[in-house]
């Protein structure tokens, strides 16, 4: 049968009606992805300043070290971010970056004030590798699904990364915990 819908036949009209369809998706997934690369590159920004801090505050030689490699890893992870975003034609969002700075400095002011601030470093430490794990896990589904590639690597090396800090954390929680712990019962046995 021979139809026509304005200038389409039925079969031409099938497929213009599929790539406006398509055309939605890709927005969607373009949207979708835009506002997870601004999510991940504040979060990124916000870990730069926990990080930095933590480093400035924490004695056990071990966990400062890997610290220190984790901030250069995350660095590169906002940098990644930037150019995904850049990809996309897309900035990174100031004032989700500006908040997560705010916020992680709060949160760092409030611990460093703590008497047991290395065990709350390595707990919000932890935390928010997971947090990191999740958005990226995310983005890679996002990105796998709209066909971006690019960012699907991306993420899996981020993803790895992540992962490997987070196995170290909570390798490290015991020893962090004990060493708080005996400094403690230290203290109180001079009393």
């Amino acid at each position: 049968m021979y139809c026509v819908h304005g200038r389409f036949t039925c079969e031409a009209y099938a497929q213009h009606i599929k790539s406006v369809i398509d055309m939605s998706m890709n927005d969607a997934y373009k949207k979708m992805l835009v506002a997870y690369f601004n999510d991940a590159h504040a979060l990124e920004e916000s870990l730069i300043i926990m990080l930095e801090k933590q480093i400035g505050e924490i004695a056990d030689g071990e966990v400062k070290a890997k610290l220190e490699e984790h901030l250069t890893e995350t660095k590169r992870h906002a940098e990644l971010m930037r150019l995904c975003l850049d990809r996309y034609g897309e900035e990174p969002s100031i004032g989700k970056d500006m908040l997560g700075s705010i916020s992680s400095a709060i949160a760092g002011v409030g611990v460093s004030l703590a008497h047991d601030k290395e065990v709350k470093y390595i707990h919000s430490s932890y935390a928010a590798e997971h947090a990191e794990i999740a958005t990226y896990t995310i983005i890679r589904s996002l990105a796998s699904d709209a066909g971006d590639a690019e960012a699907v690597g991306v993420c899996d090396e981020i993803l790895q990364d992540e992962h490997n800090m987070a196995d170290f954390l909570l390798e490290q929680m015991p020893t962090v915990v004990a060493a708080h712990m005996q400094k403690m019962l230290s203290e109180e046995a001079k009393q």
